[in-house]
């Protein structure tokens, strides 16, 4: 047989012989990946009881434990632990890593009472995940009495009233039982509130009405009237300015003013002797005078163009 046909026949081999089975510690280390999930900051002690219960079965030492948990952790955990890290304790590994973690991230008792009694809401989660979540920032500050009465402020007034009636009816009616009758009438309510809604069609309102704004004066206009008020002003000033013979000089038939005649022969003879340069019959009736009484400067229009 040539080499060529050996090495065709090793190949054939390759490809029917199975391939070997995973050991076991193959199977456990996919399992505990798929069991453990990344470090929870928020919540550490939480953590490392989840990490512990799913490394239960596998005997592991602290230094296997702890290289387990740092394989879990991010950057900025794996900094606070760094010393133990570069140095690591002979005995102990594990635990060192758990306090060190634990009194870095883990709320302080005070820190805990303080958001129980202040910062804790229903918001979107049920009645029992709400009283779950009070008991764990209790841990044994209140007794149940004072728990379930903070936890009963924190819900519904319906849902209120329906757990006192339960409540007197049975005497032996526990608390996590108040909290599953309480998700009961959680979930109906809000089913009935997701059916009406559903139900009542949604009609728009009408919008609102647009009012025009009150249609200014264009800015041309404006200036065109200012401009004729000053114009009219300015004619007025002239006209008052003017003597009082150019007036009668310049217009071919003057206007006659009306003007009371003197009452006694005292009233003539001071306006004839008043320093005016026409006469009466001229003061008053200007180019349809038919007298003249001297002294009278008056003189026809055709006299002057001559």
């Amino acid at each position: 047989m040539s080499s060529n046909q050996e090495a065709d026949a090793g190949a054939q081999r390759q490809q029917t012989t199975p391939p070997a089975p995973p050991s076991s510690q193959e199977v456990s280390g996919i399992s505990l990946a798929m069991r453990v999930p990344p470090f929870w900051r928020d919540q550490p002690l939480l953590w490392f009881c989840s990490f512990e219960a799913a490394t239960a079965e596998l005997k592991r030492s602290q230094a296997q434990l702890a290289q387990m948990v740092i394989a879990q952790l991010e950057k900025q955990d794996i900094q606070n632990i760094a010393d133990l890290i570069y140095s690591p304790p002979e005995q102990e590994y594990y635990k060192a890593i758990k306090d060190r973690l634990i009194s870095i991230y883990e709320e302080s008792n005070s820190a805990q009472t303080k958001k129980l009694l202040t910062q804790v809401e229903l918001g979107e989660q049920k009645p029992s995940q709400l009283l779950r979540r009070m008991q764990q920032l209790n841990k044994d500050k209140f007794p149940e009495s004072t728990i379930k009465m903070m936890w009963l402020e924190h819900l519904p007034p319906h849902v209120q009233s329906v757990l006192a009636v339960s409540e007197a009816f049975q005497s032996k009616t526990t608390l996590e039982d108040l909290a599953l009758l309480a998700d009961k009438m959680m979930e109906v309510h809000t089913s009935s509130q997701h059916i009406a809604a559903v139900a009542t069609p949604i009609v728009p309102p009408p919008p609102p009405a647009i009012i025009p704004p009150p249609f200014p004066a264009p800015a041309a206009d404006t200036q065109f009237l200012i401009a004729e008020i000053r114009r009219l002003s300015l004619e007025v000033a002239e006209l008052r300015s003017r003597p009082y013979n150019n007036q009668h000089q310049h217009t071919s038939r003057p206007r006659r003013r009306f003007q009371s005649r003197p009452r006694n022969a005292s009233q003539s003879r001071s306006r004839k002797n008043s320093p005016m340069p026409y006469c009466f019959y001229h003061h008053r009736y200007g180019m349809d005078a038919k007298k003249c009484t001297p002294p009278c400067s008056f003189k026809p229009i055709n006299a002057t163009e001559n």
